[in-house]
């Protein structure tokens, strides 16, 4: 017999989707790309106003050069993020990915670098 074979293919859907919890922040010389800012952003008028499930979103994990980890999601939707004032005042929101048509397989791709070793 065998031990340890692979299968050949996974079988069942995929789903791509998670939640982040950011510190709200107000820093007085810029908002730009802080929490405040993408709160700003979700909940203003123009946001509510209309239904949209397409916001092209980059989670970069780690250093811009290495390590790093990065998830790039063409087609993501956001749910109107929501306060926590327990400890910190905190903004939570939840994110799914969902590929460009009813058939794709393009919800997000993942790019990745370890660290490179000393020569």
């Amino acid at each position: 017999g065998s031990v340890n074979t692979p299968i050949g293919h996974v079988t069942g859907a995929r789903s791509v989707s998670g939640n982040f919890t950011c510190y709200l922040g107000l820093d007085s010389s810029s908002n730009v790309g802080t929490s405040t800012d993408f709160f700003a952003d979700m909940t203003s008028a123009n946001a509510k106003s209309k239904t949209v499930n397409s916001f092209n979103t980059v989670f970069a994990i780690g250093g811009a050069s290495t390590p790093f980890l990065k998830f790039t999601m063409p087609t993501a939707h956001f749910e109107i993020p929501t306060h926590n004032v327990e400890d910190v005042i905190a903004l939570e929101t939840t994110f799914q990915a969902l590929p460009s048509t009813i058939g794709g397989t393009n919800e997000t791709t993942l790019k990745y670098r370890g660290a490179t070793p000393d020569v």
